[in-house]
């Protein structure tokens, strides 16, 4: 997506006879990114919104959009385009939001959310039928309560008498009262406050919560019926929810810019400036919190943060035959990517799974170089070993400096850093590192093994009247270089028997036995393995024999 009213118009001509595809999905989608509308673009939306068969995200986009260009536009609503624009939201909507057919709702749904997010783009023919979407009693609670939530950008001068009859009948769903309650008081007024204050007087229940997350509560139960929590971050223009699927995907040139200053010698002094941004990352989370009363919850989630920039200033001296000058260039950019599984059941049991699909991951990588450009002026040549004079002087020494964690024959990763730069106190301009030659800064994350790129750990925890566990686990199944690590410990109060095992990749312990616990004697007999070079027989305690009055202890300690 370009921006521009032709880009839209090129999207017109192409979507109808695109398969509906991921493609078609994506160029819808790309609309959001457009930051700064212009009256022509908003114009050649209404061409592309009456295509038939168009993927239903267009509405989301679309109303997006609006919002953007009315943000810089706050009469936009009486615009001609954005009024055309609207009529097709009408058309969707219909008089009431009646359907009753599942395609038909999904595109209802998503064409009110579309509205909430127009917000000043709306006029009074919206708000009209969304007051009758919302007290139509024969259209599900879904659907009346999107239609509620579509007043949520709609400037507060706008008529909310639709939200005060359904907060006001208590015969009426309290889910749908409740988003009622919090649209109204997003434009609460004195008269708003005072119905508030009367309702809550005469409520029977009064159940909600809302701040930066709502609890909705029913009457018939003490139960949640539906929570929403406000996760959302602004990016490039855009508010994300963290909890959707979340993708993206753009390059742009943020800088490209050149000034040419004329100096008393008749040749030009040429300043330029280039600047490159890439970014390619997705996000997804899924949180399952059904069983949260029990302490049970699940999250499954997929993270790739890829992004890169690139920052090219030169000045150069152009004497028509050859070039002169400077040229610094910096870049940074950040490559990895990571999914897994966490599943947790109280204090009894953790589970976790996480995959590392690439064998290196660049967790973030800057670079500068500074070097003086010779060349003619047509071929362009460039001896990329002509540096700067100070870069080449031996009075400024570099320090380099590589390490890892030593975690690798560990947990099969290992940690590491890279730097390189000059030493800036001895420097005859100190402290300005990036002129004063190459510098690189690195942090990676690599595997001991391409194949390894899955990781386990287990927790277990139980205790009661007939045994006690405790299960700790780290490992990398499928990796052809161990990297197994388990603790464990189970005691069988009922036959007096003990297992201990302690595994690492370099060490091993294993043992079992069974034990007498009485007041008086306390003894373990246990087989121990350690590094699998054979068994051997502890005997290991203590007896207490009273003797005379007294109280004899006799330790028992036996390696076999």
């Amino acid at each position: 997506m370009v921006g521009t009213a032709s880009s839209i118009a090129f999207m017109a001509s192409e979507i109808p006879t695109m398969p509906k595809d991921s493609v078609l999905i994506s160029w819808v989608n790309s609309l959001h990114y457009i930051q700064r509308p212009g009256h022509d673009i908003i114009s050649s939306l209404v061409d592309l919104i009456k295509i038939k068969d168009l993927p239903n995200e267009i509405y989301l986009s679309v109303g997006s959009l609006l919002n953007t260009y009315c943000r810089d536009n706050p009469s936009c609503s009486f615009h001609t385009p954005v009024v055309n624009v609207m009529k097709e939201y009408e058309k969707v909507i219909k008089s009431n939001c009646k359907t009753k057919r599942t395609d038909d709702k999904l595109k209802i749904l998503l064409a009110l959310r579309g509205i909430g997010n127009a917000g000043l783009a709306s006029n009074s023919r919206i708000t009209d039928a969304l007051d009758r979407c919302l007290l139509e009693t024969a259209n599900e609670d879904e659907i009346r309560a999107t239609a509620i939530d579509a007043f949520r950008r709609i400037p507060c001068n706008a008529s909310r008498s639709s939200l005060e009859t359904i907060l006001r009948n208590e015969l009426t769903d309290s889910e749908l009262r409740i988003h009622s309650y919090l649209g109204l008081m997003k434009c609460a007024n004195y008269e708003t406050l005072h119905l508030i204050e009367d309702l809550f007087e005469r409520e029977e229940v009064n159940q909600g919560a809302a701040m930066e997350s709502n609890l909705i509560f029913s009457e018939t139960s003490y139960i949640p019926r539906e929570t929403s929590v406000n996760f959302t971050t602004d990016l490039f223009g855009r508010s994300y929810n963290l909890f959707e699927e979340f993708k993206l995907k753009k390059s742009s040139l943020p800088i490209d810019s050149s000034y040419n200053i004329a100096t008393s010698s008749g040749f030009p002094l040429i300043l330029k400036g280039e600047g490159s941004a890439s970014i390619d990352s997705s996000l997804f989370f899924e949180l399952d919190v059904s069983r949260i009363l029990e302490g049970k919850a699940k999250l499954k989630g997929h993270f790739k943060p890829n992004f890169g920039l690139q920052l090219q200033i030169s000045m150069l001296v152009d004497t028509y035959s050859s070039k002169s000058g400077v040229e610094m260039d910096t870049s940074i950019h950040t490559s990895s990517m990571i999914d897994g599984v966490v599943d947790i059941d109280g204090l009894n049991s953790i589970s976790i799974d996480f995959n590392l699909p690439q064998e290196k991951m660049e967790l973030l990588k800057l670079s500068s170089k500074l070097q003086l450009i010779h060349g003619s002026s047509e071929t362009n040549e460039f001896n990329p070993e002509n540096y700067l004079e100070e870069i080449l002087n031996p009075k400024v020494p570099y320090e380099d400096a590589f390490d890892c964690l030593l975690v690798e024959y560990a947990f099969g990763i290992k940690l590491c850093w890279f730097k390189r730069h000059p030493r800036v106190e001895s420097s005859p301009i100190n402290q300005k590192i990036l002129i004063n030659g190459p510098v690189e800064y690195s942090i990676e994350l690599k595997k001991n093994s391409p194949k390894t790129s899955s990781y386990t750990f287990r927790y277990r925890w139980n205790n009661d009247d007939k045994n006690l566990l405790f299960y700790l686990l780290f490992d990398t199944p499928g990796s052809p270089v161990q990297g197994k690590h388990l603790l464990q410990l189970e005691i069988d109060y009922v036959t007096s028997k003990v297992i201990f095992k302690y595994y690492t990749p370099r060490r091993s312990l294993d043992a079992t036995g069974e034990y007498i616990w009485t007041p008086m004697v306390r003894r373990l007999n246990a087989s121990i393995n350690v590094n699998g070079m054979g068994d051997a027989a502890l005997d290991i305690g203590y007896k207490v024999h009273d003797r005379n009055d007294q109280r004899i202890v006799i330790p028992i300690f036996q390696v076999l």
